[in-house]
């Protein structure tokens, strides 16, 4: 009876180990994601900064007839300071939406959207949704963000701000949108 009560204590602490070692690799497992995705967010922000100083560098101060981005649209009615905003076609549905929300309570007077590739549906339900049709453009062939970033995909809505046809400012929308707008459209005022 004592061997097999050693042998039972043995399987027991041998299991207590087992359990702890599994613990020990799921915490390391954690700690090594948490740190690559630290990683890439770092990696996606010095990217999305580059991105900006390129675009500042090639288009501010300079005139949308100059830039010839898209002639003929809803930007060559608009006169008085406006904000243009451009949303990609790989954007998500959650920023798209909260973007097209809180511009839609603002004045449609003072903004243009320009949408590439207009085959996304849900972007397309969030548009109808809001009623923004009357200022929305769509850029059918990127030619848009082909002369803005010179040819790089943008994954986040942008806004330029526009006085007197020539581009005055332009930012890249992240996490914090409505902060973000909020900034932009009193910038803009």
């Amino acid at each position: 009876m004592n061997k097999e009560n050693t042998k039972s204590i043995y399987n027991y602490i041998w299991v207590i180990v087992i359990f702890l070692f599994a613990i020990l690799v799921f915490q390391l497992i954690n700690v090594k994601s948490t740190y690559v995705s630290k990683i890439v967010l770092k990696k996606e922000n010095k990217e999305a900064r580059e991105l900006l100083d390129s675009i500042r560098i090639r288009i501010e101060g300079k005139s949308l007839s100059e830039l010839t981005l898209i002639p003929e649209s809803k930007i060559s009615e608009k006169t008085n300071a406006f904000i243009l905003f451009y949303i990609p076609s790989k954007i998500c549905f959650t920023c798209a939406e909260r973007l097209i929300k809180f511009t839609s309570q603002k004045k449609k007077n003072e903004m243009v959207f320009i949408i590439e590739n207009s085959s996304n549906p849900a972007l397309q339900g969030l548009i109808k949704y809001y009623k923004i049709q009357d200022i929305c453009e769509y850029d059918k062939d990127s030619i848009f963000l082909k002369k803005v970033s010179n040819g790089v995909q943008v994954k986040k809505p942008l806004a330029f701000t526009i006085k007197g046809k020539i581009i005055k400012s332009s930012y890249i929308l992240g996490d914090e949108v409505e902060k973000e707008l909020e900034t932009i459209f009193n910038k803009n005022d």
